[in-house]
């Protein structure tokens, strides 16, 4: 049988798993949001002011593209049953979007380059395993855990709350 979510809950563990990534990975943690805006469902940001303006830039890093995965491999990890295909797409645009600039990255680029209308899935599936490896821990597990049910009772967590939810639950 399908696991089934509603998309409240869906959208609470993609994004959580987004803030997860970037606190396991020392990155700046902003807002994280299951609150509906333009063509999103939710949001986790990486900048800290409320005009949205970000501290990164466009280079492509293991770590922005791992991040950017790691809606989806939560998910799957936790979830295999869940049909999610095509629900991440806009994480996928941010990543064909980004230049690359090491070798990890450079095969990533290596592959949007040999796949220009390449599928989303195949590019998941090529570079998935690291962040998987990440959720499959029981740390981390606790820790997303956590982090979804705060956000779900919540709605919304500044990124200090979030941090602080995380190292209680680690």
């Amino acid at each position: 049988m399908k696991t089934k979510l509603n998309p409240r809950a869906f959208t609470a563990k993609h994004e959580s798993a987004h803030r997860v990534y970037e606190w396991i990975s020392h990155q700046i943690c902003g807002k994280i949001s299951i609150q509906s805006r333009q063509d999103y469902e939710g949001i986790c940001s990486s900048y800290l002011s409320t005009d949205s303006e970000s501290f990164e830039n466009n280079t492509l890093t293991p770590q922005r593209v791992y991040r950017l995965m790691a809606g989806r491999a939560a998910i799957e990890a936790y979830f295999p049953d869940l049909d999610q295909a095509g629900t991440y797409r806009s994480d996928f645009e941010a990543i064909k979007n980004l230049k690359s600039d090491d070798e990890t990255m450079l095969a990533m680029h290596q592959w949007r380059s040999d796949h220009p209308d390449g599928d989303v899935e195949d590019f998941y599936h090529a570079f998935k395993q690291p962040v998987i490896a990440m959720f499959k821990s029981k740390q981390c597990k606790r820790a997303f855990n956590a982090l979804c049910k705060a956000l779900l009772k919540a709605g919304h967590l500044s990124g200090r709350e979030s941090v602080r939810i995380l190292e209680e639950a680690w």
